[in-house]
């Protein structure tokens, strides 16, 4: 891609590079005119070989202006400049969320941390606008570390059609962050609340829920694998924030949270300390664990040992014996066993080799 820093686009002088992704460059510019620093997020080429795609970018760049919230980075002018087309933002210097991961953070301030990207979130899909990329890279912090959500709605604008599929192969949005339905090309905003779950997942545990090779088997693993349990990453973690994670990132997204609201109100709670009792009765769907699952493995085994050896066995000692008929009988009936034959501990007489504690050897 065209190196900008040094140049000019429109009014704005691009002075360095911040960022990088799979459909946009992102560069820190000077507004000579307002004498402020902006964002200028500038659109990949080849973003840009469908014949509708100025017209769509305008619409979806006006609406995007429209959004107004104290928790979502505004837009605040787009403009094309000899095939460039940019948006411009506000620009705030204090990072984003994910410069500060790594590390399990504390939960109640993670959920604090929290609670305005969900209310920015909640008011968004009040106006049926949906992010489609909620990531830890989208969320700006001022220099007061407030929280700011960025990129809304970018995705769409850029492909116009959420089923059309990136260059890594999947739909459109950051495998790592995606919801189930979300690789299927099935977005709502239940897609959201799954991937503000996973952000508050990783902030919590220090770690992503689902690693892979390649971001179709991250995918995969969203549709497919169970949640590994965050008590497992941190052991004193109260039982009423595993509950909550349970339900933001169930596989079905009606088993979820089905309003961002809901899940900004449970964040809240969360955030004040007193989520046992106002989330007592909060419903989590079944949780499937490898273990669990070993466990009935192991139940079935021993199930049928049993029926294949303990309840013969059973039945030989207690002198069992089926009427006379078409089935076979067992191999004790119509057998002569000594009277000092201990059924107990020596198998009926046969073909086979008898222990020598048993009639003698």
């Amino acid at each position: 891609m065209e190196n900008y820093i040094g140049k000019r686009l429109g009014r704005y002088e691009i002075v360095e590079q911040l960022g990088e992704g799979g459909m946009a460059t992102v560069y820190k510019a000077f507004d000579a005119r307002l004498n402020r620093f902006v964002a200028v997020k500038v659109i990949l080429p080849i973003q840009q070989d469908r014949a509708q795609f100025l017209a769509r970018f305008e619409r979806e760049a006006r609406s995007l202006a429209q959004l107004s919230h104290p928790n979502i980075v505004k837009v605040l002018d787009y403009g094309e400049e000899q095939g460039t087309t940019y948006l411009v933002m506000e620009y705030l210097p204090g990072g984003t969320l994910k410069d500060k991961l790594g590390q399990p953070m504390e939960w109640q301030q993670a959920a604090r941390l929290l609670v305005p990207i969900a209310r920015a979130l909640e008011y968004a899909h009040q106006r049926n606008l949906v992010h489609r990329d909620v990531k830890p890279a989208n969320i700006l912090l001022t220099e007061s570390a407030q929280p700011m959500l960025t990129d809304f709605g970018i995705a769409k604008l850029l492909t116009g059609d959420e089923t059309q599929l990136t260059r890594t192969g999947v739909g459109i949005g950051t495998p790592a962050y995606m919801a189930p339905e979300q690789g299927r090309g099935e977005v709502d905003h239940r897609s959201d609340i799954y991937s503000l779950g996973i952000v508050f997942y990783e902030m919590i545990t220090g770690c992503q829920p689902y690693r892979a090779d390649t971001p179709m088997a991250v995918i995969i693993k969203h549709m497919n694998e169970p949640l590994p349990p965050p008590r497992k990453f941190v052991t004193e973690l109260p039982e009423v924030v595993e509950r909550v994670l349970y339900k933001a990132l169930a596989k079905q997204p009606e088993e979820r949270f089905q309003d961002m609201g809901a899940f900004a109100d449970a964040l809240e709670v969360l955030a004040l300390g007193s989520g046992e009792k106002k989330l007592k009765d909060l419903s989590v769907p079944a949780v499937k664990s490898r273990k669990k699952v070993l466990y009935i493995v192991l139940a079935v085994i021993l199930g049928l040992l049993l029926l294949c050896c303990v309840l013969p066995w059973l039945l030989y000692v207690l002198d069992v014996c089926l009427p006379a008929g078409p089935w076979p009988s067992f191999p004790w009936c119509n057998v002569h066993i000594p009277e000092n034959h201990n059924r107990l501990i020596c198998p009926p007489p046969g073909p086979w080799i008898q222990p020598p504690w048993c009639l003698g050897g």
